[in-house]
């Protein structure tokens, strides 16, 4: 039960920060906290990583929604496995959280919200903290699967 209390913590502080971003952002709007390097942009996402089928939103919908529908399957039969390490499921507890939180954002209101920019890396695309949970969660099952015994 703890796992999927802290997915849905996951999932809460991702739709917060989208909240609070959207109501203290106006879209476009930049907001600097760190000079030449790190800001906050309110920018919305239609498609898929790097706006990837941007033109099509009901495909992007529909995708998103099976991949985060498997990936809860996956998610909750790992929970139950006694055999598997704490570290594979932490990773998948983020990285669930996260997916939950850009799908409920992207079914909510047509798109994600978009907001953490680092200028200091070329080419870096805008994301939000959903990305930054899955992202961290699939760096921690790999390497669980890598390094496990």
């Amino acid at each position: 039960m703890i796992y999927i209390c802290e997915s849905f913590i996951i999932c809460l502080l991702d739709l917060f920060s989208k909240h609070h971003i959207n109501n203290t952002l106006k879209r476009g709007e930049k907001r600097e906290l760190l000079p030449e390097k790190l800001y906050f942009i309110n920018t919305k996402n239609t498609g898929i990583a790097y706006n990837r089928l941007e033109k099509r939103p009901n495909a992007v919908k529909i995708i998103t929604s099976f991949i985060t529908a498997l990936f809860g399957m996956f998610f909750f039969g790992l929970i139950g496995d006694k055999n598997a390490s704490e570290y594979l499921k932490m990773g998948s507890v983020m990285a669930f959280g996260g997916a939950l939180g850009n799908m409920i954002d992207r079914l909510k209101n047509g798109c994600v919200t978009d907001f953490i920019y680092i200028k200091a890396v070329k080419k870096f695309p805008i994301f939000n903290l959903a990305d930054v949970f899955i992202l961290f969660g699939a760096v921690i099952m790999a390497f669980s699967d890598i390094f496990k015994h």
